[in-house]
Protein backbone atom coordinates (compact mmCIF):
# COMPACT_ATOMS: atom_id res chain seq x y z
CA UNK A 1 0.00 0.00 0.00
CA UNK A 2 1.14 3.59 -0.75
CA UNK A 3 0.00 5.73 1.80
CA UNK A 4 1.92 9.19 2.14
CA UNK A 5 0.39 12.67 2.16
CA UNK A 6 1.28 15.93 3.31
CA UNK A 7 -0.81 19.24 2.66
CA UNK A 8 -0.23 22.41 2.67
CA UNK A 9 -2.92 24.92 2.47
CA UNK A 10 -1.82 27.88 0.05
CA UNK A 11 -3.42 29.66 -2.69
CA UNK A 12 -1.24 28.23 -5.96
CA UNK A 13 -0.21 32.04 -6.42
CA UNK A 14 1.35 31.87 -2.98
CA UNK A 15 2.63 28.53 -2.62
CA UNK A 16 6.49 28.66 -2.19
CA UNK A 17 8.48 26.73 -4.81
CA UNK A 18 9.87 24.46 -2.10
CA UNK A 19 6.93 23.48 -0.19
CA UNK A 20 4.97 23.22 -3.82
CA UNK A 21 7.95 20.34 -4.73
CA UNK A 22 7.51 18.87 -1.14
CA UNK A 23 3.88 17.87 -2.01
CA UNK A 24 4.31 16.26 -5.82
CA UNK A 25 7.58 14.70 -4.22
CA UNK A 26 5.95 13.19 -0.95
CA UNK A 27 2.01 12.41 -2.69
CA UNK A 28 3.14 11.41 -6.10
CA UNK A 29 6.97 10.83 -6.40
CA UNK A 30 7.26 8.25 -3.38
CA UNK A 31 4.03 6.28 -4.82
CA UNK A 32 6.03 6.17 -8.04
CA UNK A 33 9.16 5.28 -6.81
CA UNK A 34 7.84 2.52 -4.69
CA UNK A 35 5.91 0.83 -7.16
CA UNK A 36 9.20 0.61 -9.35
CA UNK A 37 11.49 -0.47 -7.58
CA UNK A 38 10.13 -2.15 -4.75
CA UNK A 39 6.62 -3.45 -5.14
CA UNK A 40 6.61 -4.40 -9.11
CA UNK A 41 10.01 -5.75 -9.10
CA UNK A 42 9.17 -7.95 -6.19
CA UNK A 43 6.20 -9.54 -7.13
CA UNK A 44 7.68 -10.44 -10.04
CA UNK A 45 10.94 -11.59 -8.78
CA UNK A 46 8.59 -13.81 -6.49
CA UNK A 47 6.53 -14.97 -9.27
CA UNK A 48 3.17 -14.69 -7.40
CA UNK A 49 0.55 -12.48 -7.58
CA UNK A 50 0.59 -9.53 -5.74
CA UNK A 51 -1.52 -5.83 -5.20
CA UNK A 52 -0.71 -1.98 -4.72
CA UNK A 53 -3.19 0.28 -3.12
CA UNK A 54 -2.74 3.73 -3.69
CA UNK A 55 -4.28 6.17 -1.53
CA UNK A 56 -5.59 8.85 -3.55
CA UNK A 57 -7.90 11.77 -1.75
CA UNK A 58 -11.41 12.87 -2.27
CA UNK A 59 -10.09 16.66 -2.81
CA UNK A 60 -8.31 15.11 -6.07
CA UNK A 61 -12.23 15.77 -7.47
CA UNK A 62 -13.87 17.75 -5.81
CA UNK A 63 -11.10 20.70 -5.29
CA UNK A 64 -10.72 22.56 -2.16
CA UNK A 65 -9.48 25.95 -2.13
CA UNK A 66 -6.02 26.68 -2.00
CA UNK A 67 -5.47 22.49 -2.12
CA UNK A 68 -4.18 23.12 -5.56
CA UNK A 69 -0.80 21.23 -4.93
CA UNK A 70 -2.17 18.79 -3.35
CA UNK A 71 -5.12 18.13 -5.49
CA UNK A 72 -2.80 17.57 -8.16
CA UNK A 73 -0.18 15.18 -6.71
CA UNK A 74 -3.52 13.18 -5.80
CA UNK A 75 -4.75 13.53 -9.04
CA UNK A 76 -1.94 11.73 -10.13
CA UNK A 77 -2.09 9.35 -7.87
CA UNK A 78 -5.45 8.06 -9.93
CA UNK A 79 -3.57 8.52 -13.33
CA UNK A 80 -0.25 6.07 -11.90
CA UNK A 81 -3.13 3.47 -10.87
CA UNK A 82 -4.73 3.52 -13.76
CA UNK A 83 -1.34 3.00 -15.85
CA UNK A 84 0.41 0.86 -13.57
CA UNK A 85 -2.79 -1.19 -13.50
CA UNK A 86 -2.55 -2.04 -17.10
CA UNK A 87 1.14 -2.54 -17.23
CA UNK A 88 1.44 -4.84 -14.42
CA UNK A 89 -1.40 -6.75 -14.92
CA UNK A 90 -0.02 -9.29 -17.18
CA UNK A 91 2.32 -10.44 -14.22
CA UNK A 92 -0.82 -10.78 -11.73
CA UNK A 93 -0.41 -7.49 -9.95
CA UNK A 94 -3.47 -5.72 -9.58
CA UNK A 95 -3.18 -2.19 -8.86
CA UNK A 96 -6.25 -0.18 -7.26
CA UNK A 97 -6.42 3.27 -5.61
CA UNK A 98 -9.18 4.64 -2.70
CA UNK A 99 -9.72 8.07 -2.83
CA UNK A 100 -10.40 8.70 0.59
CA UNK A 101 -12.18 11.80 2.14
CA UNK A 102 -12.30 13.65 5.19
CA UNK A 103 -10.19 11.20 7.87
CA UNK A 104 -9.67 12.01 11.37
CA UNK A 105 -6.19 11.91 11.22
CA UNK A 106 -3.39 14.48 11.85
CA UNK A 107 -4.08 15.90 8.57
CA UNK A 108 -7.07 17.71 9.20
CA UNK A 109 -6.41 19.03 12.51
CA UNK A 110 -6.24 22.30 10.85
CA UNK A 111 -9.64 22.80 9.93
CA UNK A 112 -11.87 24.99 12.09
CA UNK A 113 -15.53 23.80 13.48
CA UNK A 114 -17.14 26.32 10.89
CA UNK A 115 -15.29 24.43 8.00
CA UNK A 116 -15.39 20.85 9.85
CA UNK A 117 -19.38 21.79 10.30
CA UNK A 118 -19.13 22.67 5.64
CA UNK A 119 -17.78 18.96 5.06
CA UNK A 120 -20.09 17.17 7.39
CA UNK A 121 -22.85 18.99 5.47
CA UNK A 122 -21.59 18.11 1.92
CA UNK A 123 -21.10 14.28 2.94
CA UNK A 124 -23.86 11.85 2.59
CA UNK A 125 -22.97 10.02 5.49
CA UNK A 126 -23.16 13.79 7.92
CA UNK A 127 -20.27 13.06 9.68
CA UNK A 128 -16.08 12.59 9.42
CA UNK A 129 -14.37 9.08 8.26
CA UNK A 130 -13.01 7.20 11.17
CA UNK A 131 -9.70 6.14 10.16
CA UNK A 132 -10.79 2.40 10.40
CA UNK A 133 -13.64 2.78 7.71
CA UNK A 134 -10.12 3.68 5.27
CA UNK A 135 -8.63 0.91 6.52
CA UNK A 136 -11.23 -1.74 5.58
CA UNK A 137 -11.79 -0.30 2.03
CA UNK A 138 -7.88 -1.09 1.47
CA UNK A 139 -8.40 -4.51 2.98
CA UNK A 140 -11.35 -4.85 0.62
CA UNK A 141 -9.22 -4.62 -2.94
CA UNK A 142 -6.02 -6.55 -1.09
CA UNK A 143 -8.18 -9.69 -0.29
CA UNK A 144 -7.33 -12.58 -2.95
CA UNK A 145 -10.76 -13.43 -3.51
CA UNK A 146 -10.96 -9.80 -5.40
CA UNK A 147 -8.63 -10.87 -7.92
CA UNK A 148 -10.33 -9.10 -10.47
CA UNK A 149 -10.73 -5.93 -8.92
CA UNK A 150 -8.20 -3.54 -10.65
CA UNK A 151 -7.73 -0.22 -11.85
CA UNK A 152 -10.53 0.45 -9.77
CA UNK A 153 -11.78 3.92 -10.00
CA UNK A 154 -11.15 5.78 -6.56
CA UNK A 155 -13.52 5.31 -4.25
Amino acid sequence: MNDAGVFRLHPIQEIPAEELESVIRVNLLSYLHTSRSAAVADIIRRGKDGCIVNISSIVSMIGLPGGTAYAASKGGTTGLTVCLAREVARYGIRVNAVALGYIEREMIRWITEEYRSKVISRNPMRRIEAWEEGAKAVAFLEEDTNSFLWRTPPV
